[in-house]
């Protein structure tokens, strides 16, 4: 929707999607030519306006993203998406803040998908799990690598930005965390006999 300067979700579809906004800024941005009537500064603060929240999570009051309208739960992949999005537009400092607040959120198996289990208002339900599309994203922001740009990649991955190690606090579930682990690749393989 040109005239507000967002996307929706889909086609005839209404619906606000903090994702679509991030990634169609990094599309803009790895191939100008591709959303001739898209404004990339636009589509982030739409998003900025629209679906930023603040959550208090286990006692830590952190800044992030929301799937849709700010309610009060971050998504980390869809943050770390943003945080993509701000690094490639140049923004550092808006990047650096929101990829410090993920920080504040990572845990033994990187990000969580969700700060809350809750319904995202896209057809799913969020969870606390670690997960992969969120710390991917994290990395590709950390790294300054722009997926949608198929003629770059990432040369040197920063220090920073090495998997991330067990924190003190998780020790005491480090079973649960590998039991989850287990379950995720069980259900890989599951998919993948498929394809």
């Amino acid at each position: 929707i040109v005239s507000e300067g967002r996307f929706r979700r889909g086609h005839n579809d209404e619906a606000f999607a903090t994702d679509t906004h991030a990634w169609g800024a990094l599309r803009k941005l790895a191939n100008p030519d591709s959303l001739p009537n898209v404004n990339a500064n636009r589509l982030m603060a739409f998003v900025e306006d629209k679906a930023r929240t603040t959550v208090n999570y286990k006692g830590i009051v952190v800044n992030g993203f929301d799937f849709t309208y700010g309610r009060g739960i971050i998504s980390g992949e869809w943050t770390a998406e943003a945080a993509c999005a701000y690094q490639m537009l140049g923004d550092k400092q808006k990047a650096e803040y929101y990829l410090g607040e993920l920080g504040k959120i990572r845990h033994a198996g990187g990000l969580p998908y969700a700060t809350a289990v809750a319904d995202t208002t896209h057809g799913w339900t969020a969870s606390r799990y670690p997960s992969v599309a969120a710390t991917a994203w994290y990395i590709f922001a950390r790294a300054g690598f722009n997926p949608f740009d198929l003629k770059t990649r990432i040369k040197d991955m920063p220090p920073e930005v090495a998997p991330p190690v067990i924190a003190v606090e998780d020790l005491g579930r480090i079973n649960e965390v590998k039991a989850e682990i287990i379950d995720t690749i069980g259900s890989i393989k599951k998919m993948t006999t498929f394809i």
